[in-house]
C-alpha cells in the first residue's frame, strides 16, 4: 500500500485505513508496509505532488526517483515483513513489490483502483516514463495470482489490456467506514449558508464539477440559488474557478483546497445535500468505484450522482438521491431542482446510511474478500490467515 494517514490524497487514504479497520474488525492482524514512507519528504509535503506534475522535466525527475525506488522497495518490505501467506498490494504506478514476495512462495493478490499508467498519463497529466509504466503495471496483472478491481469496467480494461483470464479478476467495489462518518458521532462544521450541495475529492476533468457550476449559475437566475463547497484540489481547480467567477456565482461557491483528513466528517456533515458527477473517461469506461459517494452515504446525505454502475446501486435502488447521464446538463439542473425543494431529503439520508450499514461497510468487503481467496484456495487457514498488507 503507498498510502496512510499522512497522504495527501484523500481516496487513497480512505481506502487503505478503511480496508485496514475491515481486516482488524474479522480478527486479522496486518502487517503493513507503506512504500509511501520511503519517499523523500520533499516528494510527500502538502502540494508537492502538484509541483512535481508541473513541467516535463519535473515529471520525469519524479518518474525516476520512482523507478528507482523500485527493487529497494521490495527488498525493505520483505526485511520488514517476513514470510506470508498472502501479500495484498493496492498497486501504485512503477511499483510491484508483491512481486518479490511471490517469488517467495507467498501468494500476490494485486488490488487495482485504476488503469494507473493511462490515468497518470492521459487524466492527471502526472507521468513521463508510460511505456515503462504500463508494461510494470501489465505484468503486474498477468503475474499476481488473483487481481482484484474495484468495478466491472475496470476488469474489463484489465483483461482486454493484460490478457488476463476474466476469472481471475475479482470485482469488489469500494465501501467506507460507519464509524468515522458517523453523523451523530461529528459536530458539523458549515462553511457558507444554505442550502448547500458539496463535493469532496481530486480535481480532476472527469470530476464533472463544471457541469455543476453551469447548473448552480442557472439555478441563481432562476432565483433558486443553491451554494456550494467544493473540498480538495486538483489540476482543474483554477479552470473551475475562473468559471464560477464568469458564470457570476463564485460568491456562492467555497473552493477549500486539500484540508486535514480528520476535518473531513465535520465538513460532510455541515452539507444538505452532495455532488459526484464522474463523466466517461477517455479510455472509453467510467472505471472508478467513487469512493466518495459511499462516504456521502455513511453521513446520511442524498446524492445527486452521475448514472454508472456503483451510483446505480447506491442510490438508485434505495431511492436516496436523483440519477443524471453525465453529458446532460438540463438532466443534472432538473435533480438539483427536484433535490432544492424535495422536504425530504432527511429521509432519504438516512434510507443512505441504513443501505451502507448493512452493505457497503470495509468490514463487509473484507468478508466477502476472505472468502473468495478461500474459495480459491488460495491460503491454508481460512479461520487465521496470515495477510499482509503492502
Amino acid at each position: 500500500m503507498t498510502t496512510d494517514e499522512r497522504s495527501e490524497s484523500t481516496g487513497p487514504r480512505a481506502h487503505v485505513v478503511g480496508f485496514l479497520n475491515g481486516l482488524r474488525a474479522v480478527g486479522v492482524d496486518p502487517r503493513v508496509y507503506l512504500a509511501g514512507d520511503e519517499a523523500p519528504s520533499s516528494a510527500s509535503r502538502p502540494g508537492a505532488g502538484a509541483s512535481l506534475s508541473r513541467t516535463a522535466p519535473q515529471r520525469l525527475a519524479s518518474d525516476l526517483v520512482r523507478l528507482g525506488l523500485r527493487y529497494g522497495l521490495r527488498r525493505r518490505a520483505v526485511a520488514k515483513i517476513g514470510s506470508v501467506d498472502v501479500l495484498y498490494e493496492r498497486l501504485a504506478t512503477l511499483q510491484d513489490i508483491g512481486r518479490a514476495f511471490r517469488r517467495r512462495g507467498s501468494c500476490w493478490v494485486v488490488e487495482s483502483n485504476g488503469p494507473f499508467w493511462y490515468e497518470a498519463a492521459e487524466e492527471r497529466k502526472i507521468l513521463a516514463l508510460v511505456k515503462t509504466a504500463r508494461r510494470v503495471e501489465l505484468d503486474a496483472y498477468r503475474d499476481a495470482d488473483l487481481v482484484v478491481a474495484v468495478s466491472e469496467s475496470l476488469k474489463e480494461i484489465i483483461v482486454r489490456e493484460s490478457g488476463r483470464r476474466e476469472d481471475d479478476v475479482y470485482v469488489l467495489p469500494n465501501a467506507t467506514d460507519a464509524v468515522r462518518f458517523d453523523p451523530s458521532l461529528v459536530t458539523p462544521t458549515r462553511l457558507i449558508a444554505g442550502p448547500v450541495i458539496g463535493f469532496a475529492g481530486y480535481m480532476g476533468e472527469w470530476a464533472g464539477l463544471d457541469n455543476l457550476i453551469w447548473a448552480l449559475a442557472r439555478l441563481q437566475a432562476a432565483g433558486r440559488p443553491l451554494n456550494a463547497v467544493l473540498i480538495g484540489d486538483g489540476p482543474a481547480r483554477a479552470e473551475l474557478e475562473r468559471q464560477a467567477a464568469r458564470e457570476g456565482v463564485a460568491s456562492v461557491i467555497r473552493f477549500t483546497g486539500n484540508l486535514p483528513w480528520g476535518e473531513m466528517p465535520s465538513l460532510l456533515a455541515g452539507l444538505d445535500m452532495a455532488f459526484s458527477g464522474q463523466r466517461q473517461m477517455r479510455i472509453g469506461a467510467m472505471y472508478h468505484s467513487p469512493q466518495k459517494i459511499y462516504e456521502y452515504q455513511a453521513m446520511a446525505l442524498p446524492v445527486i450522482a452521475s448514472d454508472h454502475v456503483d451510483a446505480r446501486r447506491l442510490i438508485g435502488e434505495t431511492n436516496s438521491g436523483w440519477l443524471f447521464d453525465s453529458d446532460d446538463r438540463q438532466g443534472l439542473l432538473e435533480a438539483l431542482i427536484a433535490a432544492r425543494e424535495d422536504d425530504g431529503l432527511p429521509e432519504r439520508g438516512q434510507r443512505a446510511r441504513r443501505a451502507l450499514l448493512h452493505s457497503h461497510t470495509w468490514t463487509i468487503r473484507v468478508e466477502q474478500l476472505l472468502d473468495e481467496l478461500g474459495r480459491r484456495d488460495l491460503f491454508a487457514h481460512r479461520a487465521s490467515p496470515d495477510v499482509r498488507a503492502a
